[in-house]
């Protein structure tokens, strides 16, 4: 997902409802899904979503700076690296961190 208070959110929502994107590719979205529901109403058909909850939902904003917000950019990033290795996804794209 990125930065969950940047743009990553909105990007990924505008992707997973791409019929091109979804025909390339079963997407594993690694994040926060309070904050995506933020942007997005769309259901996840065949998007796997998991949520790591790492994002305080009090008082949450988009286009803040917050180390929380950076700490949990960091923990998709390591959650992907433990899939990669696992070979339980084929590749990783990060949105801005």
């Amino acid at each position: 997902m990125g930065d969950p208070s940047g743009i990553g959110p909105e990007i990924i929502a505008k992707a997973v409802k791409c019929p091109d994107v979804n025909r390339l590719a079963d997407i594993v979205i690694i994040g926060d899904k309070n904050v995506f529901q933020k942007v997005s109403k769309y259901p996840l058909k065949k998007t796997q979503f998991i949520d790591l909850k790492n994002v305080p939902a009090r008082n949450f904003a988009f286009g803040r700076i917050k180390q929380a917000y950076g700490k949990a950019s960091v923990e998709y990033i390591q959650q992907a690296v433990i899939l990669l290795k696992r070979k339980n996804i084929d590749c990783l794209v990060t949105c801005p961190i």
